[in-house]
């Protein structure tokens, strides 16, 4: 999860993102309407559940996991889903509307998503990692620039966190969005 600042301009940008495919002028006008108000308070209460159950994850069930034995890549993978629950579902409850149904939703996309962006970081990276161990002609500012990315720091790390964390907004929204889509045209078919 992206720190405060990095997660609100990522919210912004997936909003003129989807503007910009889908050109939604209502959806645009709703949004602007709604950062004074419910636009703070879901997504402060979202990046404070995140920050809040990351911390107690990382730190509370430690020791825990390791001792029921539970392997890495799992306990990761279970983290994860507990913190986007949990940090899905505060700003559905400070508004009175927990659903579910929209929980559950809400969860696996971003699930997804986050899986499928850092599937393809790992890719990337591992790509990277390849033509840096490489002694072929031409790959020197390849190599460097894997190398300067892969230690980031300041400014250009939590830009590539904006980046990264935009992405796997705008795809939590699409897989979504493509949700609702296939529910309502099958209810309209029966």
């Amino acid at each position: 999860v992206a720190d405060g600042g990095a997660f609100m301009l990522a919210m912004l940008l997936k909003e003129l993102a989807y503007y910009g495919v889908y050109r939604d002028d209502q959806r645009l006008h709703e949004f602007w309407k709604s950062v004074p108000t419910a636009f703070f308070i879901d997504y402060f209460a979202f990046g404070a559940a995140a920050a809040g159950m990351d911390y107690l994850t990382s730190r509370a069930f430690r020791g825990w996991l390791e001792t029921a034995g539970i392997k890495r890549l799992t306990a990761n993978f279970g983290r994860q889903f507990l913190v986007l629950a949990v940090s899905a579902a505060l700003p559905q409850l400070i508004r009175g509307e927990l659903d579910p149904e929209t929980l559950v939703v809400d969860v696996a996309a971003l699930g997804l998503s986050v899986g499928a962006v850092r599937g393809v970081l790992a890719m990337i990276e591992g790509g990277a990692h390849l033509l840096a161990t490489s002694a072929a002609p031409g790959t020197g500012m390849i190599r460097a620039t894997a190398r300067r990315l892969h230690n980031a720091k300041g400014p250009l790390q939590w830009a590539l966190k904006l980046g990264e964390t935009t992405v796997v907004l705008v795809l939590a929204e699409e897989f979504t969005r493509q949700y609702h889509y296939r529910k309502a045209l099958k209810a309209a078919n029966q």
